[in-house]
């Protein structure tokens, strides 16, 4: 090869590793930005997915809360905590009313004291969330956490 055609290789290789590099970077960014965006917000979604329209008690409505607490319930989970416990009061409010669908375990005494069946299950902090497979979780769990760990969904 000739000096000329050599230097013009090398500026198409160069060129070529620049479009290379400059479509790496967007796909990077692009990626990155659909996973900030894709995040699962946490709280409660007031939105009703069933609700018959002869039924006015708003009781009688179905919300994703209650579907997605159903759900947590069938595949056995569980929530361990105390009445007195602020961090399991934070837990129960993010389910709202959905909360009763919960199988739920008290493991205080009136006194404050741990009553039997939460010592012998071995809880040592509250709320403690149990799974069907025996894992635990400790502290309050975002909603996207309990996704993960049982496959329920809150958006059906």
């Amino acid at each position: 090869m000739t000096k000329k055609k050599e230097k013009e290789f090398e500026e198409k290789v160069n060129t070529e590793k620049g479009h290379f590099l400059i479509i790496t970077i967007v796909l990077i960014l692009a990626f990155v930005g659909f996973l900030i965006l894709s995040e699962v917000p946490e709280g409660n979604v007031d939105i009703p997915i069933v609700s018959d329209k002869n039924v006015m008690e708003q009781d009688a409505q179905i919300t994703l809360e209650d579907n997605f607490a159903a759900c947590l319930t069938r595949r056995g989970t569980r929530m361990y905590g105390a009445f007195w416990c602020s961090h399991c009061d934070t837990q129960k409010k993010l389910f709202g009313n959905a909360w009763k669908q919960i199988e739920y375990i008290e493991c205080s005494k009136p006194d404050r004291t741990q009553n039997a069946l939460c010592t012998k299950a071995g809880i040592k902090s509250y709320p403690t969330w149990e799974f069907q497979d025996g894992t635990r979780v400790l502290g309050v769990q975002s909603f996207a956490t309990l996704e993960l760990k049982t496959g329920c969904k809150l958006i059906p």
